[in-house]
């Protein structure tokens, strides 16, 4: 049995990351609860099926045949992922992993149930777009598991994959406009706050849902989801992260204070930190990264010549890498010989400038007044020397 739960789970990982990452690699949109959500509506408890002991289970015909047919649909997924009817074998496989989920004990009930949950949404999100079986199956889905297993905490797991799923059925039938697909999503997702309001997948939706209003400009909005966090979930670290990112939104105009250790310390200085107001009366652009980021070196080229162009005008660029080992940022950096000033932030997005800023995402930057006030944040890089130039004395 642990041989096909292990091999199952490589499948089912490798499958999700590489449909997901390809279709919808965004954050999921939310609008915030305007007040805390109502808790969950009670469901009709089912009997419980409990799991035959470890001896009779292995004299189980039908378990046998399960675990004998799970193992088989799990080396023809592996082996045909791109098939056209693979969602098929995903629903069936999704299907007998709830069935063993119903013939385990408890300790074990919780794997089988979120690997068949997994399973219904690859099939969801592999399915046409014209076929909505499988889609169909995950919706109804949390109603089934709470109905067979009352009291499991996958309810609302199996709930938002639903609407997982659906964004990226939504994105990859309209890719040109993938914002409208994030907009016809909120309410669904204010639903799911609603319903599930102590989900432990809560917050993190909500948080997420936070960041994409940003980029979408929605900044009230994105700040009602800052402000319900902060103002529910007390005491936790995504409390303390949403109430940095309030008081981002609220820095317009206000200096921004930083002090880090330099990532490469020069001989001549006997610290090793570095503090931003250093570079009052400059243009400070701040840009916030992870060499793990695909977008790092394109941004790293893209400021260096940014740099070149404006130094002489008085920007300067404050790079902050936020890899949990600065020997990968050192290593990232070699032959990329570039402008600026480089720090580093203990901790990186768990680290203290990240939660007192609310920096949830990388890449980030902030663009910095001469007297240190924040002016823009959470710009792109192609979108900084629009900004720049317009903000510094014309050059000679």
């Amino acid at each position: 049995m642990k041989r096909i739960v292990n091999g199952l789970g490589a499948v089912a990982g490798s499958l999700l990351l590489t449909t997901v990452v390809s279709a919808a690699s965004a954050p999921l949109p939310v609008r915030s609860p305007s007040q805390a959500p109502a808790q969950a509506p009670q469901t009709t408890p089912a009997p419980t099926v409990t799991a035959p002991p470890a001896a009779e289970a292995a004299d189980d015909p039908e378990l046998k045949r399960l675990l004998d047919r799970l193992g088989t649909l799990s080396d023809l997924v592996g082996k045909n992922t791109s098939a056209p009817d693979a969602w098929r074998s995903l629903m069936e496989q999704g299907d007998l992993l709830l069935q063993l989920a119903a013939r385990s004990k408890t300790e074990e009930r919780d794997n089988w149930l979120r690997m068949g949950i997994d399973s219904y949404y690859s099939a969801a999100i592999q399915s046409g777009a014209n076929d909505v079986t499988a889609s169909k199956q995950l919706t109804e889905l949390p109603s089934r598991i709470s109905r067979a297993f009352p009291g499991s905490l996958l309810v609302s797991y199996a709930g938002l994959q639903g609407v997982q799923a659906d964004y990226v059925r939504a994105v990859s039938a309209d890719p040109e406009h993938p914002d409208k697909a994030r907009e016809l999503l909120h309410d669904r997702l204010m639903a799911f706050a609603h319903e599930y309001p102590k989900a432990p997948e809560t917050p993190k939706a909500v948080m997420d849902a936070a960041q994409i209003s940003e980029s979408l400009g929605k900044t009230e909005v994105a700040r009602a989801c800052y402000r319900y966090l902060a103002d529910n979930f007390t005491g936790q670290a995504v409390a303390r992260k949403a109430g940095g990112s309030l008081a981002r939104l609220g820095l317009s105009g206000e200096p921004v204070h930083l002090e880090l250790p330099l990532l490469f310390a020069p001989e001549s200085r006997n610290d090793s930190g570095f503090e931003l107001k250093e570079l009052r009366g400059k243009l400070v652009a701040v840009y916030f990264w992870s060499s793990t980021s695909p977008r790092a070196a394109e941004d790293v080229q893209l400021l260096k010549d940014l740099a070149v162009k404006y130094q002489d005008r008085g920007l300067e660029v404050v790079y902050v890498n936020m890899d949990s080992d600065t020997g990968a940022a050192r290593t990232f950096l070699a032959g990329r010989l570039t402008m600026g000033t480089h720090v580093y932030q203990r901790g990186g997005l768990d680290g203290l400038v990240a939660e007192r800023y609310g920096i949830q995402a990388l890449p980030t930057i902030f663009l910095l007044g001469t007297d240190g006030s924040l002016i823009k944040q959470s710009l792109p890089v192609g979108g900084l020397e629009a900004e720049v130039s317009s903000r510094l004395p014309r050059g000679r």
